[in-house]
């Protein structure tokens, strides 16, 4: 079990929930994903992140790298807008990243150190072809225009 694990565990101990009941509050997750999250199996995505502060007030900064306190400090939880920071379990407020940023970064937090070189890797090979790609179009447009 994962530092993770253990601080869902405890979240849901302490407010005596059932890993059913976790899950509900989540966003309608089964038992399974909570069991899933607690053994250090796989990390709550950005959706049950937000849908369980929302619904329960958890901080999911507390979550994901056991920063502040295990809830928000704010009375009414279901007016926190998402975009704030740590809504999404991201240390930030991202001003100008997209939602899309936001989430591939709060994903990205959430990866094992080999899911992160693996994905690094990845993204470098897809950056290397767009360039390659692109050096191809300039060159065939040069190409036709110096041909003109």
């Amino acid at each position: 079990m994962d530092d993770i694990g253990n601080r869902i565990k405890e979240i849901r101990r302490s407010l005596k929930l059932t890993q059913a009941e976790l899950g509900k509050h989540a966003g309608d997750l089964s038992k399974s994903a909570v069991h899933q999250w607690e053994c250090g199996d796989t990390k709550p995505a950005w959706e049950a992140l937000t849908a369980l502060r929302k619904s329960l007030g958890i901080n999911p900064d507390w979550i994901m790298r056991g920063e502040g306190t295990m809830l928000s400090r704010q009375e009414n939880t279901n007016t926190t807008p998402t975009s704030e920071p740590g809504a999404d379990g991201l240390p930030f407020s991202g001003m100008g990243l997209t939602t899309q940023q936001r989430a591939l970064l709060g994903n990205f937090e959430r990866m094992t150190a080999d899911q992160k070189a693996d994905f690094l890797r990845e993204s470098d090979n897809i950056k290397r072809n767009n360039e390659k790609i692109i050096e191809e179009l300039t060159r065939k447009r040069s190409s036709n225009g110096n041909g003109s």
